[in-house]
């Protein structure tokens, strides 16, 4: 795996336990400045010569000397997972000079990573290994961490389907850019499904048809039952058409997944 943080940073010089929080602020920066949340686009090759990206990438330099073991709870070991996600998304969409699509670079998921203190960690290590609690990804039999992947000890023990409206990686389909905090991501996540769901997941009245993003194919098992499913999205969705059809076709509802969208949300003018 190709490490992207490799830059040799003293450890002496690093408030490791300080880290977290540092990169929730840097990837704040680079939200607050790149991203255009009413077009779900990101100015990735104004970034790439920013300040705000030099100064991340000094931030996630020093995860170098930082232990996962020093996350002490779930609320901050899931904001860390998260950001450390979103922003090496980032990073490896400009690393890997990605034109359209995602699909064109076919270990975009598993090629790049970043070392922490006692491992490297890819965007699936992340997404499948630690936050799905090692479950594999869609279509593999593979676990994510093998055995001896010092990760293993650090998967969340429980998937919170709240993970796939928060998880960026650069795609027309992908959800929004968000930062997530520990004292306050409950909050964020549900706000982030909502605003999931509410982009991605539409009733047509005329055939009963519900129409998903396809990852509620892929991970259909993170979502519990159908009906628990059904029930998440009724909870969640603001749009009251989507949740009265569901409720009133019930057994009659059909569900159809759309198609991701593979192509990169670069901003306009780069097109």
């Amino acid at each position: 795996m190709h490490i992207l943080n490799d830059r040799y940073v003293d450890p002496k010089t690093i408030n490791a336990s300080a880290l977290p929080k540092e990169l929730a602020a840097r990837l704040g920066d680079l939200y607050q400045r790149f991203y255009n949340e009413a077009l779900h686009e990101f100015d990735y090759l104004a970034c790439e010569h920013s300040q705000e990206f030099a100064r991340y990438l000094q931030t996630v330099e020093g995860l170098t000397a930082f232990h996962p073991k020093q996350l002490t709870d779930h609320n901050t070991r899931l904001a860390f997972w998260l950001n450390l996600y979103n922003g090496l998304a980032i990073h490896d969409i400009i690393h890997n000079n990605i034109g359209d699509s995602i699909n064109s670079c076919k270990t975009f998921f598993t090629k790049n990573g970043y070392q922490l203190a006692e491992g490297v960690y890819s965007l699936d290590d992340i997404e499948h290994g630690i936050l799905r609690n090692n479950h594999p990804k869609y279509a593999s039999l593979l676990l994510p961490l093998s055995k001896d992947h010092p990760g293993r000890k650090h998967c969340l023990p429980d998937i919170d389907p709240r993970i796939h409206a928060a998880l960026f990686c650069g795609t027309r389909s992908c959800p929004d850019l968000r930062v997530f905090h520990p004292d306050t991501i409950d909050a964020e996540l549900d706000a982030i499904t909502r605003l999931y769901l509410a982009n991605n997941v539409f009733f047509e009245p005329d055939t009963a048809t519900l129409n998903l993003p396809q990852k509620f194919h892929w991970y259909r098992d993170d979502f519990g039952s159908k009906k628990q499913m059904l029930a998440l999205i009724c909870k969640n969705h603001s749009k009251p058409e989507v949740r009265y059809g569901i409720q009133e076709t019930s057994d009659k509802l059909k569900i159809h997944h759309i198609n991701h969208d593979w192509r990169l949300n670069q901003s306009s003018s780069l097109r």
